[in-house]
């Protein structure tokens, strides 16, 4: 029984996993900016949290056709949260869209340079094996749950009707 509730819990509910990236500082001169991409696979929450030397800079989130936009030059739109013009530092936590490429930019709008500092984590859950490994673990550990659970309820009900010896 306790295997069964064992494999059952590991299989069925999936850990909480966090990784930090990048963690670094990076200079932004004049009338540019500093951009990275990426795609998130899962469901998950996202943290950013920087700081701006020498004066703010507009952070834009946006999806990659806003980004050719953006890097040509034209209009383009942003997801209002979590991008914030005029910003000199901040902490952000967002569920970006899953299987999307999102760019997140530093944009430094005037001639002096910037030197950003960031930390970007994300917290995800993932399962521990496959979903069909999970879902065959879960449900053999289930059975064992439920078939070592029904031999204990019978063994007490047993012990209950025992009838009594007359003495």
């Amino acid at each position: 029984m306790v295997f069964g509730v064992a494999s059952f819990i590991v299989a069925v509910f999936p850990l909480t996993r966090t990784d930090t990236f990048p963690n670094e500082s990076h200079t932004i001169d004049g009338y540019s900016a500093f951009w990275f991409s990426s795609v998130f696979t899962a469901t998950q929450q996202i943290h950013i949290t920087f700081t701006v030397s020498g004066g703010p800079v507009d952070f834009w989130v946006m999806d990659e056709n806003e980004f050719n936009h953006f890097k040509n030059g034209e209009g383009f739109n942003y997801y209002t949260s979590p991008s914030s013009p005029s910003v000199s530092s901040t902490k952000i936590d967002w569920v970006p869209p899953v299987n999307e490429r999102i760019h997140f930019v530093w944009d430094n709008s005037d001639s002096t340079s910037k030197v950003v500092s960031m930390v970007f984590s994300s917290d995800y859950m993932t399962p521990l094996f496959p979903d069909w490994v999970r879902l065959s673990i879960g449900g053999f550990g289930g059975i064992l749950f439920f078939a070592g659970l029904s031999s204990v309820l019978r063994r007490t009900h047993r012990e209950q009707t025992r009838p009594a010896c007359e003495v």
